[in-house]
């Protein structure tokens, strides 16, 4: 059999689909006529059917060596290298395609591909575009077009092309997925969930659109059926690691903290197996929430250390400043154990630790670089990182503080650096850039002395912190007291069952003390408890709870308040009386209930 023989032998295996087949022959005809380029380039073309793409690359660099200038060849290298992921090098073989012949449709088409994948979404499109609308790929380069759209914020204009090219292409599961995805960025949540499903009739195992189903439902706050939605998607691959991290997050939101530790388990153990990079940095936070949770089961135990550590938090005006620009409530000093709220803090921060509180940045002209304000951390630092919507804000730890005194004459950047008594104090040497320092205990003292030379009325004794210490002590213990013994409000009208205490308020700070749930209704209700008086503060804090319970925690069922402390201002009485879902007992008559319990 001659060669033209054998190759056409060859080409007949080829068009049947026989590729093993097919490849014997070329392997033979690369053999014995090393030299025929035709031969080593369907020898490329058959090894990528086969799926065997390194060999396929070796044969078309054969191929492109016995005839450089075959645009066709180039255009295969191409090919090849987008199946390898090799951007780079794909782009030049693309290049080299164009460079041949300026209009060959795969040229225009794959160098889009590559600048596509390359991110250079704007510089992409062009190539997009000039692609023929009587080619073979032109729905292809349709849906690539509205890809780059996508990711340049362009999402009407990406809709259009998602649209055009199912006219060509009616029934296209991944035009209709990245549809609906564009309509999910323009809270077109109908016409989302639409394309989706209609996505999943064509192709119901796509993980895709189960996966954004998913992801629909629990915007939706419809959890049991967005788990459903992650299930299917992990029987088709069990180890798509975002469907377990999502499943960790919802689960925990249906108050199931085992079977969320499982999924955030699972989540990590994916992640780390397979060295994925781009979520190493949210396991590492997973794995060490799972690890405080287990650490720290049970009532939380707050014991200060016997000498506080200090530290300097850094603010930026937005926390400083109200939006009058005055300067915030929340960090006036307070006869009562009220909270100021919390603060991003450094993990290690503990109750009864002192933080000077350093004023950073510019607002309407007015710069500010000083030291203003003396706190006290009142809780632990806790982790605020473990759900998404805190992780999306860069937020790791937080904790909850008081303010004990606010400094009329501030210490200033600059007359800080002029102290001869600060130097090497790592705050300072690093332009107070970070969120928080830990600092030493000379420097600390030198510190409090210049406050005290600048402010006469500052005196750290006169402060009485230990004993805001002690009566905050009381106040936790007396809120573990009341959740142990929650049937106590029975006989105050309040028939509920506890769900947690120290409910910390993942994604924007501030902790319950006491979460239930009404028997009957199954209303949540938020219980605060406070040793002093209720001020407009009090109100104000658990008015912020409830929203975010709202918004995080209840699946349609409505969310109340429940304030109980020892007697109240007639700013909360006002507040109160025009709020029929915050209601109020005095903390003496919860007291009496519980000495008889």
């Amino acid at each position: 059999m001659d060669k033209k023989q054998y190759f056409d032998e060859a080409m007949d295996f080829f068009n049947e689909e026989e590729f093993e087949e097919a490849l014997e022959y070329f392997e033979k005809l690369t053999e014995d006529n090393p030299t025929c380029q035709d031969a080593w380039f369907m020898k490329a073309v058959t090894l990528i059917n086969l799926e065997e793409d390194e060999m396929a690359l070796q044969s078309i660099e054969k191929a492109i060596e016995l005839k450089p200038e075959d645009t066709e060849a180039w255009a295969k290298k191409a090919w090849i290298l987008l199946l390898l992921n090799e951007f780079r090098d794909g782009l030049q073989a693309a290049e080299k395609v164009l460079e041949l012949e300026n209009n060959f449709s795969d040229g225009l088409y794959l160098k889009g591909r590559f600048l596509l994948n390359m991110g250079l979404y704007s510089e992409s499109l062009y190539y997009f575009e000039k692609y023929p609308e009587d080619e073979f790929l032109y729905p292809d380069s349709l849906f690539h077009r509205g890809d780059a759209l996508y990711n340049l914020t362009k999402y009407r204009d990406a809709l259009k092309c998602f649209e055009e090219a199912l006219k060509l292409e009616p029934n296209n599961p991944e035009v209709l997925n990245y549809k609906g995805f564009v309509f999910m960025r323009l809270e077109d949540y109908d016409d989302a969930r639409q394309c989706f499903e209609e996505a999943l009739t064509y192709s119901p195992g796509f993980i895709l659109p189960n996966f954004n189903m998913a992801i629909l439902e629990k915007e939706s706050k419809n959890f049991e059926e967005a788990l459903n939605f992650f299930e299917k998607v992990l029987k088709v691959d069990p180890e798509y690691y975002e469907a377990y991290y999502q499943m960790g997050i919802i689960l925990q939101r249906l108050n199931k903290p085992k079977e969320s530790q499982e999924a955030y388990q699972q989540f990590v153990e994916i992640v780390e197996k397979n060295d994925i990079s781009d979520s190493k940095l949210i396991a590492r936070r997973v794995k060490e929430y799972i690890s405080n949770i287990k650490k720290n089961k049970g009532p939380v135990k707050l014991k200060p250390r016997k000498k506080p550590v200090h530290w300097q938090w850094i603010a930026k005006p937005e926390n400083f400043l109200d939006e009058d620009d005055r300067e915030k409530e929340s960090l006036e000093p307070q006869e009562t154990l009220e909270s100021g709220g919390w603060w991003t803090s450094h993990k290690d921060t503990r109750f009864g630790d002192l933080i000077l509180l350093y004023r950073a940045g510019k607002k309407e002209g007015v710069t500010y670089q000083d030291l203003k304000y003396l706190l006290m951390a009142t809780s632990h630092a806790y982790s605020i990182e473990d759900d998404e919507y805190a992780f999306e804000n860069g937020l790791t730890y937080g904790c909850d503080y008081k303010p004990l005194f606010k400094f009329e004459n501030s210490i200033s950047l600059n007359e800080m650096k002029n102290e001869e008594y600060l130097e090497g104090w790592n705050a300072l040497t690093s332009n107070f850039n970070r969120l928080t320092y830990k600092t030493d205990q000379r420097h600390w003292d030198h510190l409090m002395r210049l406050f005290k030379e600048r402010n006469p009325d500052f005196d750290l004794d006169d402060l009485k912190i230990q004993e805001t210490i002690d009566d905050l002590k009381k106040q936790y213990d007396l809120v573990e007291a009341l959740y142990e013994n929650i049937n106590i409000l029975e006989k105050l009208g309040y028939n509920l069952e506890t769900i947690d205490r120290q409910v910390v308020c993942k994604g924007a700070g501030g902790r319950i003390d006491i979460l239930t749930k009404e028997k009957e209704t199954r209303d949540l209700v938020l219980i605060q408890l406070k040793n002093s008086g209720a001020s407009k503060a009090t109100f104000n804090q658990i008015s912020e709870y409830m929203g975010w319970a709202l918004d995080r925690l209840s699946t349609g069922e409505k969310v109340k308040g429940l304030v109980i402390s020892n007697g109240h201002d007639d700013e909360f009485k006002s507040a109160i009386d025009g709020d029929s879902n915050i209601e109020y007992i005095n903390l003496s008559d919860v007291l009496g209930e519980l000495v008889l319990n």
